[in-house]
């Protein structure tokens, strides 16, 4: 997923020109301001998409293919050549016309001989037609064309070849949405299993996504129902709706465990790496490591040599049953921040729970960056601790206790469960499968122990009517831990 690209499109203007809807980009415009940012996320893209080998030029038309040439040219060394809206009258120039969705004119092209290899990019489709006359003089000069690639593509264009882009997008006077793609990787993955119905389940921040996805699916000739209920995880997988479907895709975790008729479409985002800078003077070691969540786990490796560049020792955790990528933390299992050796610990995502719970997990200072608002900050786990004691103290008075179990698929940790309930007579077992304050309610304990996810107890506990706490927190309530042991729960397999 392209984080700065997306936003950005999502947030831009629209003005009338006819009929004709017309988006204000910093790619396909360059106001109000192309942030470098920005460019290096489009370059790194067309880097990862485009066959460069052998290419001897890089090809782009003025005025807005300059900057992402340019980007692209100076991070793979390739020369670039812009086609320019006036005559130079060089030997060998030729003039294209072309026509877009609200202009028509003639170019200039330069610098190709007979023979080389070009790859040619461009800031937006919209009806294809700058980029048929860009192609068509190529091939009046006897270069041959690599690959094509657009960053933004506006409906189905024709340009008489196949072509890659970066995103596509639909715009209405009411802005732009940025259509998501099924990767063929998974549609791949769904043609080998046979399926016929497709059962989809988003988490809630993709939920919306839903029909998107749907429609791609349909046009392929599957059946396909969704999943409306809640989902927090991979271990919180809809496996009831299997009774409905072929298969199960579940997007945006990776798995926690191996399930029959599941598969998995993890929710990457790119960051920036050059925005790790603002990092730097707040790591006070020369040792160090780096963990992230799954949305970020595949570019572990160039983290890393980031920091090594800059002169640090740095490292991460491998992978374990619950985290199959190296470096990836959850907010129940922090197995790649420990015993790396590191001083400290870089948590690089958004919020601050999973950094407190690698503070907690690994008692050696941590950092936590978020790559989407920039703040940094050094964690701090004594106000967490200051809560939890005291919950720990409200619970004394309660006369009864109920021991929840999850029903859910990747929170089921039943063998704990009895472990805890033969610690105290006032104990009773209960089965849940959504852990809500009503429910809590309803059952009118005095206190609860929480076995599903960790941060129910940790992350949302102002919203339950009774102390909920974690299983460690309830050994040190019935005396058989210290408080001097505490530990944040986490569920290892």
């Amino acid at each position: 997923m392209f984080n700065k690209l997306t936003e950005s499109l999502e947030k831009c203007p629209i003005v009338k020109r006819g009929e004709y809807n017309y988006f204000i980009h910093p790619v396909s415009d360059g106001v109000p301001i192309v942030e470098p940012a920005l460019l290096r996320e489009v370059a790194v893209l067309m880097i990862k998409k485009l066959n460069l080998e052998g290419v001897t030029k890089i090809v782009v038309a003025e005025a807005m293919g300059i900057h992402i040439g340019v980007a692209l040219s100076l991070m793979t060394d390739i020369p670039l050549t812009i086609i320019r809206k006036r005559e130079y009258q060089l030997e060998g120039e030729i003039a294209l016309h072309q026509t877009t969705g609200y202009s028509k004119g003639e170019l200039y092209l330069n610098g190709i001989e007979k023979g080389e290899k070009v790859v040619v990019i461009d800031d937006v489709f919209s009806t294809g037609g700058t980029m048929k006359a860009i192609l068509e003089g190529i091939s009046r000069k006897g270069a041959e064309v690599a690959d094509v690639l657009v960053v933004i593509k506006r409906g189905e264009c024709d340009i008489g070849r196949p072509y890659k882009y970066l995103v596509e997008i639909e715009v209405t006077g009411d802005g732009v949405c940025v259509s998501l793609t099924l990767s063929s990787d998974l549609l791949e993955k769904i043609k080998r299993s046979g399926a016929e119905t497709v059962a989809l389940q988003f988490p809630e921040g993709l939920k919306r996504k839903a029909s998107l996805f749907s429609e791609q699916l349909k046009k392929e000739g599957y059946r396909v129902i969704i999943s409306g209920n809640p989902c927090w995880g991979a271990c919180d997988l809809d496996l009831e709706i299997l009774g409905q479907a072929d298969i199960l895709v579940h997007f945006g975790h990776a798995p926690v465990g191996e399930y029959d008729r599941v598969i998995y479409e993890p929710y990457f985002q790119e960051i920036d790496t050059g925005s790790l800078n603002k990092v730097l003077p707040h790591i006070s070691s020369g040792n160090i490591s780096v963990v992230t969540t799954v949305q970020h786990a595949p570019q572990i490796d160039e983290i890393i040599e980031f920091f090594r560049s800059e002169g640090y020792s740095c490292t991460t955790g491998e992978a374990s049953e619950r985290t199959p990528y190296r470096g990836q933390v959850l907010g129940c299992t922090y197995s790649a921040a420990k015993n790396t050796g590191a001083d400290e610990i870089l948590y690089i995502g958004t919020g601050v729970f999973h950094a407190i719970g690698v503070k907690l997990a690994t008692g050696i200072k941590v950092t936590a960056f978020d790559p989407v608002t920039g703040e940094i900050q050094v964690i701090d786990e004594s106000k967490m601790l200051r809560v939890r004691f005291a919950k720990i103290e409200k619970a004394r008075s309660a006369d009864n206790i109920a021991i929840i179990v999850s029903t859910k698929s990747g929170q089921r940790r039943e063998d704990l469960a009895e472990r805890l309930w033969s610690l105290s007579k006032r104990a009773d077992i209960v089965y849940i499968k959504e852990i809500t304050p009503d429910a809590l309610l309803n059952l009118g304990y005095g206190a609860y122990v929480n076995t599903a996810c960790p941060r129910l107890a940790y992350d949302d506990n102002v919203r339950f009517p009774a102390p909920l706490l974690s299983p460690e927190e309830y050994e040190i309530l019935l005396g058989v831990r210290e408080w001097e042991d505490y530990e944040i729960d986490e569920i290892v397999r």
